[in-house]
């Protein structure tokens, strides 16, 4: 900012008169003409205080401007890059949609010349032969129309010799035409189904892709989770078979704290509706660990195995199972029947 001289300001009513004073009721420097016609009575402040204060204003509008400047930067930045990003998604998948069409338009038009050539591999030697037949039929026809005509001539004659010089040479013998006996087998076309529910199975769908944020980061010392099971908003249960543990974990603070640990190989878990945890040991039984710690068999597969287990949120039970082979392992632990969680 520049220096200014406060000392020789001109009054904007009094041109000769220099400011020395700034009116707080009216918000304006004022020269003593000022004060005795216009600002008798009223609240006066210094004029070099009233310019910093004035200055320090100006200033916190201009940084508001300049950080809003900023911010509308960022976001103008943000919405052009999602404008390039949204066009060239649109511009790739509408490629990929025509040339789904492209492919399908081609795939139906060789599908076509292959039925038609397949039509007419079936039908154009039945129609030689029909042809054939029909030509040979026509011909003996035309043979013994011919010969009619003549005996109607003759029978119609009122020459007496005509009768007997045609008896002489008419030939009695006249055998029935046998006519070649031909299968016909017919060929039908049975249209696909098109309707609009169907054809996004010819041609595919759109799908909305859901934007995915790593939220939070959390570290264990099960090597190889192979499930986790959420029982609440800040606690967890990881199970591993490989590490023979069940843990009960906390989260607190973008930390993880281990309340409970049970050896126990757990290879899946499932929470109930009740708020029990349903356990596949990859034995026979599956297991039932209740809310009051009690660890149960609700119920054995007898020479199967579970591998698997869910419940659904209707509360139904899926489970994994497969034939139970004899293989001998080591000795292991017994599964403790109270886990006191």
């Amino acid at each position: 900012m520049r220096k200014v001289d406060l000392r020789n300001m001109q009054c904007t009513i009094h041109g000769k008169e220099k400011c020395f004073i700034y009116c707080k009721d009216c918000s304006e420097p004022a020269c003593s003409k000022c004060m005795i016609e216009v600002h008798q009575k009223h609240e006066y402040k210094a004029l070099d205080e009233a310019y910093d204060g004035h200055i320090t204003d100006i200033k916190e509008v201009e940084d508001k401007i300049e950080s809003n400047l900023q911010f509308l930067k960022k976001e103008k930045d943000k919405l052009q890059k999602m404008l390039s990003n949204g066009d060239t998604n649109f511009q790739e998948t509408r490629e990929i949609i025509l040339q789904a069409e492209k492919e399908l338009k081609d795939a139906i038009s060789e599908h076509t010349k292959e039925l038609l050539q397949e039509l007419e591999t079936k039908w154009k030697p039945s129609e030689s032969i029909i042809k054939t037949e029909l030509s040979a039929i026509i011909k003996y026809e035309d043979e013994l129309v011919s010969r009619k005509n003549n005996l109607i001539q003759v029978l119609q004659s009122h020459q007496v010799i005509d009768i007997f010089s045609t008896s002489k040479t008419l030939d009695k013998s006249l055998q029935k035409y046998s006519v070649k006996q031909m299968k016909q087998n017919k060929t039908k076309f049975i249209s696909s189904n098109m309707q609009v529910k169907t054809r996004s199975h010819m041609l595919g769908d759109l799908y909305t892709i859901p934007e995915l944020e790593l939220i939070d980061t959390y570290q264990s010392d099960v090597e190889k989770p192979p499930c986790i099971l959420l029982s609440g908003d800040n606690t967890a249960f990881i199970g591993s078979s490989i590490d023979k543990k069940l843990q009960k974990i906390t989260f607190e603070n973008n930390n993880s704290k281990v309340e409970k640990e049970v050896p126990i190989g757990v290879f899946d878990i499932s929470l109930t509706k009740d708020g029990d945890i349903l356990m596949s040991l990859k034995e026979s039984d599956l297991k039932l660990y209740t809310t009051n710690g009690q660890l149960k068999t609700f119920k054995s597969f007898s020479q199967l195995k579970t591998l698997g287990v869910h419940v659904t949120k209707d509360n139904k039970l899926l489970v994994g199972l497969r034939e139970s082979i004899p293989v001998t392992f080591p000795p292991t632990k017994e599964v403790p029947e109270d886990l006191s969680f």
